[in-house]
């Protein structure tokens, strides 16, 4: 599982500290059973600039959700 706070993009690297392991029928977070499952990769160049081009979609789409919840309980400032 890749999270926002592991990711450094200026200095190219993302960290690895999450997994996702199913337990019956359910999706369990944890951190990995191994120090090997835990490491930090290196990101190349295009994988940076699709990761900033996502991280700004996403956070428009999360401003705009925002924003009009806001205004439908009546409120038009923040």
């Amino acid at each position: 599982m890749l999270r926002w706070k592991d990711v450094d993009l200026n200095a190219g690297t993302a960290g690895m500290h999450w997994q996702i392991t199913q337990l019956g029928w359910e999706p369990v977070q944890g951190r990995p059973k191994t120090e090997a499952g835990d490491r930090t990769i290196a990101l190349d160049e295009d994988t940076i600039t699709a990761l900033r081009a996502h991280r700004r979609r996403t956070e428009k789409t999360l401003t705009r959700t925002v924003s009009e919840r806001y205004k439908s309980r009546g409120r038009d400032r923040w």
